[in-house]
């Protein structure tokens, strides 16, 4: 199988692979242990969220540093703007589509119109249990989200615009 993937576009084939791969080892895993996939889900995605967590690190710096490099390197001003207009502009258009998209997945699958068990009526208040932290919900918050301290809740609007702020020479 590998010895095929020569081609110029081996990493997509790769992650082809693996998605296939996973999707059939979960089919496999729920066919064939019924009554405990869910407790090894629960397991596998306490590495699944430190992956993640891991990931989000790296992108906001990765993110700053492209965006103050590439400022750097541009001619004047009127090159980022041209270039800022056609980033609103596929920021805009990615957002009214994935909007219009959202809203015809809603009405067409109505989520949540056949749930008819409520557990109480209409201005009871709810009494949920509240149960020990798993292993999970206690490790993953310990992991960062980023390398410094003010990007974890930046939006890439912000960090854009504060990478425009910086000198370089």
């Amino acid at each position: 199988m590998f010895a095929r993937l020569k081609s110029k576009n081996r990493f997509v084939e790769l992650v082809m692979f693996a998605m296939v791969l996973g999707v059939g080892c979960g089919w496999a895993i729920r066919v064939s242990a019924p009554s405990s996939y869910l407790t090894l889900a629960n397991h596998i995605n306490l590495v699944a969220q430190i992956f993640l967590r891991l990931v989000r690190m790296i992108i906001a710096p990765l993110v700053f540093s492209t965006l103050v490099v590439g400022i750097a390197r541009m001619g004047g001003g009127a090159e980022i703007g041209r270039i800022f207009a056609k980033a609103l502009g596929w920021f805009a258009g990615a957002s009214v589509i994935s909007l219009f998209l959202g809203l015809l997945m809603v009405n067409a699958l109505r989520p949540g119109a056949n749930f008819r068990d409520a557990p109480v009526g209409p201005g009871q208040p709810i009494e949920l249990p509240m149960p020990s932290p798993s292993v999970e919900e206690f490790v993953v918050p310990l992991l960062p989200t980023s390398t410094s301290r003010p990007w974890p809740r930046t939006r890439f609007s912000k960090l854009s615009f504060s990478s425009r702020l910086l000198p370089v020479q």
